[in-house]
């Protein structure tokens, strides 16, 4: 039997992403099933499970195929670099964060969206998280993030006027909020109260400002 090309199972593969990208443009994430991507494509059942064991495998690799090629462990670590006090440390990482925020949603924001419905199992959410590199860029930037807070709140550099769980919470609603909220706007054309805009810059600023209101910076 003649071998098979290693082109042919990559286009075989890129097929049955198209067609996962088709459906979700019509329906919701949460509602994509293996048969529908199989009718789609016209592939035979074995054919697509050859390439995908499951529904959330194809979820994963659609969503990491729309994804930007960022390699965020190298801007994160330029950012420690380049910033001198910890303060600028944290300031230029909330940024960072933000801009991660608006990146995704401008490529991808309506299928995150979905995904959050699709999450609400524990194992199955563990799955997606470690699959889907965004996900991953999150946890890296963030917990990078919390090392510097609490390495030199250690050290009293700051005296944070709550407690550091309440900071943390405070990141996570703000990020987790923003996310969502954009993604209303700009995938599904919700309207904000008083018109209120999501202006990149704003946002960064505002969220890196409060967080180093929250540390409470002891002054020397």
């Amino acid at each position: 039997m003649p071998k098979v090309d290693e082109t042919y199972f990559e286009k075989k593969r890129n097929a049955i992403l198209d067609a996962a990208e088709e459906i979700c443009a019509a329906k919701p994430l949460y509602k994509l099933t293996m048969k529908d991507v199989i009718r789609r494509t016209g592939l035979s059942p074995g054919a697509v499970y050859a390439s995908f064991s499951d529904i959330d495998e194809v979820i994963i690799a659609l969503i990491n195929r729309l994804s930007d090629d960022v390699d965020f462990v190298e801007e994160t670590d330029r950012i420690l670099r380049d910033a001198v006090l910890p303060e600028e440390k944290i300031t230029a990482l909330c940024k960072y964060l933000v801009k991660l925020i608006y990146a995704t949603v401008d490529g991808k924001g309506k299928l995150y969206y979905e995904l959050a419905t699709i999450t609400t199992d524990s194992a199955r959410t563990q799955k997606l998280k470690k699959g889907i590199h965004e996900m991953q860029m999150y946890g890296y930037v963030q917990a990078t993030l919390v090392g510097i807070v609490e390495e030199y709140a250690a050290c009293g550099y700051f005296t944070p006027a709550v407690a550091l769980k309440s900071v943390y919470a405070f990141g996570v609603a703000f990020i987790d909020g923003l996310l969502r909220d954009l993604t209303l706007v700009r995938c599904y054309n919700a309207e904000t109260p008083g018109g209120i805009t999501f202006e990149e810059d704003d946002m960064a600023d505002s969220f890196a400002a409060s967080v180093l209101f929250l540390l409470n910076k002891k002054e020397r």
